[in-house]
Parts: structure tokens; sequence; C-alpha cells
């Protein structure tokens, strides 16, 4: 028997209007062998149907503000993932739903309820506090470190970091890992903002950054979107030089990092590994198999592009 986990983010419903049956065409005289006229049918008196009422259309469901736990309907997802797995000839059971939210508080409530029912917990990309349960990550810790060597070593100052959503683990360990490493290399905390993990957030605390007084020649950005939004605002709004006057570096390796409008430095994630991970803790934990919940850690990857300047700093002993 196949086990389906079920990752939910955002759910829409979406409504099946049924469509009446297109009315039969006339009936004509038939005729009998032999070419003759068959005597004529009777006909029925058809009735008129009163014209189908289209069922109106659902209004859009409204997005939920950053931090906001989304309403989700499991029962939606899971009755489409069966029925599709039958066409497929599978034999399915639901055992669970995996759920995504940037509100720490409601992860905390989610995962525990789930350990309280027996339920597969599997956290991707993702810590709560206060909750014991297996979960899978890139060392976003040692991201920051490596983000903040690069900068101190290629001569840069007054340094930023650009925040995303504050309580998130992910922006957490990576401004952390950053700060700590700074700190190491005798490098001055770094100045803060906050873009909320959007790509208008980005360009917003880019522009805020660089109105400072001293405004800072690196910017680290807690990520990729984010980080294309600062380089806009850098480039487009203020005219400022990327990276002659000020580095930017991201954090995810998307795919629009690469393109040469941006070409933006970052900390690649390495997905395909953690996703492999994952399963194979689902696939544990589901035959029994698992132990105690694990933590993870994958390492990232610095992907080298043309967002940071490279001069180096010649007054740095190895650290």
């Amino acid at each position: 028997m196949r086990m389906l986990q079920l990752s939910l983010a955002f759910v829409f419903a979406a409504t099946l209007l049924a469509l009446p049956a297109s009315a039969s065409a006339q009936d004509g005289p038939e005729v009998a062998q032999g070419g003759e006229e068959a005597a004529p049918r009777r006909r029925r008196r058809r009735r008129r149907r009163p014209p189908q009422q289209r069922p109106p259309e659902p209004e859009p469901e409204a997005s939920p503000e950053p931090g906001e736990a989304p309403e989700s309907n499991a029962a939606d997802v899971t009755a489409a993932a069966e029925a599709g797995a039958a066409d497929a000839g599978e034999d399915v059971q639901t055992v669970g739903s995996l759920r995504r939210s940037n509100n720490l508080e409601f992860d905390a409530r989610l995962v525990r309820g789930q350990r309280a029912g027996a339920g597969a917990v599997v956290l991707f990309n993702r810590a709560v506090d206060g909750v014991t349960a297996d979960s899978v990550q890139t060392d976003n810790r040692a991201g920051g470190h490596t983000v903040a060597e690069l900068l101190v070593r290629t001569g840069h100052r007054r340094i930023a970091f650009i925040n995303g959503l504050e309580r998130a683990s992910t922006n957490r360990d990576r401004l952390s890992g950053f700060a700590e490493r700074l700190a190491e290399l005798g490098a001055a905390p770094p100045i803060q903002e906050y873009g909320e993990y959007t790509f208008e957030g980005g360009r917003e605390a880019a522009k805020r950054l660089m109105m400072r007084t001293e405004a800072p020649d690196a910017i680290f950005v807690a990520n990729d979107i984010s980080a294309l939004g600062a380089l806009e605002g850098l480039r487009r709004d203020l005219g400022i030089r990327v990276p002659e006057t000020v580095s930017v570096v991201g954090f995810d390796d998307i795919p629009m990092a690469s393109w040469p409008s941006f070409d933006l430095t970052t900390v690649r994630q390495r997905r395909n590994r953690m996703i492999a991970i994952a399963m194979d803790r689902i696939d544990a934990i589901l035959a029994g198999t698992d132990g105690e919940p694990e933590r993870e850690l994958v390492e990232g990857r610095l992907i080298m592009r043309g967002s940071v300047r490279l001069s180096v700093r010649a007054d740095l002993t190895t650290a």
C-alpha cells in the first residue's frame, strides 16, 4: 500500500459545474426497407426546461498577511489526491498533512497536535522552538558565516543585513551566523533593515540603508527575492553602481539570480539533497523504523557572480 504525505500551502476550492447534455437532433421520418415511408410516429410533446442558472462565481480569497497562518482545507486536497491515485490504479492511504506557514506559534501548535495524534512530522527548512520533531534544513548559520567571511576578506567595512521575517528560524540563523563571524573577524555588527522576504520589501530596505549618514558598502540580504529587489532599488531608483559602490549578496540561488540583469552572488540551498533526506525520514516514520527525532543540516554553497567587489584586504590574517 502506498502512503501519501500531502503538502499544503494555500488551498483554493474549485467549483465543478455540470453542464446539461446537448439536445438530440430532431427526428426525421423513418424509411422502411425498399424505400417506402413508414407510418409517422406520434410526436411526444417536450416540456420546456427552465433555463439553468449558473452558480455565482466564488469571491477570490484574500492573501494572508505576512506572519498570518493561512486557513487550509486538508479534506479537499486529500480527496483530490486519492482520486488521482485511484485513477492510476494505486491503493492509497492518507496519513496526514504537511503544512507551510510563516507563523511560528501556529507551527508549534500544529507540530504538537500532529505528534499527539501519532502523526508523521518532518519540518522542511524550518525549526520551531519548544517542539521536538524531525527536521531537514540548510545550515543557515554556516551560510551566514560564509557570507561574512567573503565580505570582510574582500575589503568591505560598513556591512548591512536586510532581514526577512524577523521571527522565522531561517532569518534568525542566517543573521546569527553572519553577525557571529563578523565579530570573529573584527568587523562591526551589521546595520539592520527589514524586507519581509519580498521584492518590494528588499527594494525599500536597500534605499533606506543608502540614505543613512554612513551608507553601507555591502549588503547581505536574507533571501534572493529581497536581494533582487535591493538591486532594483540601488540601480534603478538611486542610480548606484553595483558592485563598484555597494556589494549585494543573497541567499537561496533561485533561477532569476543567475539572469545577466541581476548576476547575483548568493548561497545556494541544495534542495534536491534536502528533499531526498526528508523523504527518507518520512518513509522511516511510516515504516516504524525511525528512532529519536533528528535534525539534519545540509551545507549550502557560495555561488560567486558579479554583485560583489572582489578587492582583497591584506590586513586580515587567516581566522
